[in-house]
């Protein structure tokens, strides 16, 4: 594919110009930078997946944002997504091992992937070898299966709310129909039928 049709490719798909991005922004980082906006995907990633499960509105923005939000915490979404069954034990597993590297990374100015206590946790992500690299590709595994378990319920949803709708106007004529019946019995008319 050329320069020029890789351009057309993703100025048609927005999603895949994001992705594009994002994997081009990780190449220009170090283990620090990396981890960090892995984590920020992540996030997202989760918050996407149970949003897509909620009643959109304020409500539920509250929910993630807000002045002490209830799942305002990265644990929290994970904690939640895996009893809604939305993630994978493994996938519970190596998010909060996620979360534990890239509190290290935040508040340690020296840490590593060098460091023995970065080392086992990264060690224990489901990769072969825990390397930053694979541990990079095993989390750009979980943001695309949310994004796509996500993008899968917001699609059912919205059929179940348009077939609730359809049914709700299916049920308008016969209820119109009880209630001129009704209305005509209250006056002592008999009912016209069709009107």
């Amino acid at each position: 594919m050329s320069a020029i049709e890789l351009e057309d490719f993703l100025a048609k798909n927005p999603e895949m110009k994001r992705r594009f991005d994002f994997h081009d922004k990780l190449g220009k980082q170090n283990h620090r930078g990396m981890v960090l906006l892995i984590h920020a995907e992540l996030e997202q990633a989760l918050e996407n997946i149970l949003a897509a499960y909620l009643t959109p509105g304020k409500w539920t923005e509250g929910l993630f944002k807000s002045g002490s939000p209830p799942l305002g915490t990265f644990a929290a979404k994970v904690n939640l997504a895996r009893a809604l069954d939305l993630i994978t034990t493994t996938e519970w597993q190596d998010l909060h091992l996620m979360r534990k590297i890239r509190n290290e990374f935040a508040h340690n100015p020296d840490a590593s992937f060098s460091d023995q206590k970065l080392q086992t946790f990264a060690g224990q992500i489901s990769t072969r070898s825990g390397e930053p690299e694979e541990i990079e590709v095993r989390c750009m595994e979980m943001i695309t299966d949310m994004e796509e378990a996500a993008e899968e319920a917001r699609k059912r949803l919205e059929e179940e709310k348009m077939g609730a709708a359809g049914q709700r106007r299916a049920c308008v004529p016969g209820l119109m129909a009880e209630v001129k019946a009704a209305d005509a019995i209250s006056r002592g008319t008999p009912a016209t039928p069709g009107h």
